[in-house]
């Protein structure tokens, strides 16, 4: 499609994104990706992604019934990690202000949807890419 072909083009890595997973993965923390895209464009990300062999699952659009606003895609990455979704941080793109006009209410329904679940939510600036990480913590002993 044209939007994967212009990943391939010029991939949107989030500054920091590639050094943030590293250090969660290193520090004992359970990762996936949960998106709302279609498969093709997830793989397409993946493959470009520099970390994404630090993943433990990954969920996109095409595995749940239910897209956004509802929560199925958080909870079966959730599921997925072996976590329970109050013990998972969600980190969501934070859109410079000039481009959230069109993912505004997205935004917010992710946030009421996460913070339902008890899940920790927290905010990496972002362009206007549609990945975003989901990691939970390492296990206590």
């Amino acid at each position: 499609t044209d939007f994967r072909n212009e990943l391939e083009r010029s991939f949107p890595t989030m500054p920091g994104a590639p050094e943030l997973l590293a250090d969660l993965d290193l520090a004992g923390w359970r990762l996936a990706i949960g998106t709302s895209a279609p498969q093709g464009n997830l793989k397409t990300a993946l493959r470009l992604l520099p970390e994404a062999g630090r993943l433990q699952a990954t969920v996109c659009g095409d595995e749940v019934v239910r897209g956004k606003p509802d929560p199925e895609v958080f909870l079966l990455a959730a599921e997925l990690l072996g976590v329970a979704p109050a013990r998972a941080l969600a980190l969501l793109k934070a859109l410079p202000l000039e481009l959230c006009s069109g993912f505004q209410t997205h935004l917010e329904a992710d946030l009421r949807s996460l913070r339902a679940l008890g899940a920790t939510v927290d905010f990496v600036p972002a362009g206007t890419g549609d990945t975003g990480p989901v990691a939970s913590p390492p296990h206590e002993a």
